[in-house]
């Protein structure tokens, strides 16, 4: 009863320790940043476009996992004759479908991107 006790007091003291480092680093942070400047040829909306780009990049692959990720759920599936994990294949193989083609999505919205 009494190492519950102590493991509950020194775990106390370990998150106290680590909150106060972190504050007192964040404070050093704000302390020595610097002003950032943004040279005059930089344009934002070229800036942002990438950005999004980059971010539509990472979903397309996300999309792509999920779908081989469904694709491997239909492959377990049958020779566990399962239709449940055979059905939510199909819905993971849609999904992974509907996620990789979003750019075409936002397209038939009238949303281009870069």
């Amino acid at each position: 009863m009494e190492t519950k006790q102590l493991n509950k007091v020194n775990a106390n003291k370990a998150f106290r320790f680590l909150a106060t480092v972190l504050a007192i680093s964040g404070l050093f942070s704000f302390a020595l940043a610097e002003k950032v400047t943004v040279p005059d040829t930089v344009d934002a909306t070229s800036m942002l476009g990438t950005f999004i780009g980059f971010v539509l990049n990472i979903v397309t692959l996300a999309g792509v996992d999920v779908l081989i990720w469904g694709t491997v759920q239909f492959a377990m599936s049958m020779p566990a004759h399962d239709p449940q994990q055979r059905t939510n294949s199909y819905f993971m193989n849609g999904a992974g479908a509907i996620i990789i083609s979003s750019r075409a999505i936002l397209g038939l919205f009238g949303i281009t991107i870069g």
